[in-house]
């Protein structure tokens, strides 16, 4: 039995590995920036809506928003890694990396505002 790979494989196997490479390189890269995004407008909706309120449990809430919008960004990473290897390196989000990058903050910016004057009107 061998264990060897063929050249076409190797080539195949490597070419799959920089492609997740790239992947991840670009989703870590652009972490930082939804994060910036995504917190100044959360701190904006604290100070304008929270500032007479905040307590213990606003903070906690606070801290478990960021983990679970961080959660979601790493979806966009997880499925670009997953098409990428069900498709042996075919396919993959690299055309359309940005525009998701994009539609997904400003979904996350909206809904962090629409979140912060929701929470307000029930105080």
């Amino acid at each position: 039995m061998s264990y060897l790979l063929d050249e076409d494989e190797t080539f195949s196997k490597e070419n799959v590995g920089k492609l997740l490479y790239e992947a991840n390189v670009f989703w870590q890269k652009k972490r930082l920036v939804y994060n910036v995004l995504v917190g100044i407008f959360g701190i904006i909706c604290i100070v304008n809506f929270e500032i007479y309120s905040l307590f213990i449990l606003n903070v906690f809430g606070v801290f478990l928003y960021g983990i679970t919008a961080n959660a979601f960004y790493s979806f966009g990473a997880v499925y670009d890694n997953w098409l990428i290897l069900n498709s042996n390196g075919n396919k993959s989000l690299r055309r359309n990396r940005d525009l998701l990058f994009w539609v997904g903050t400003i979904f996350s910016v909206l809904l962090t505002i629409f979140c912060g004057g929701i929470y307000s009107i029930f105080l």
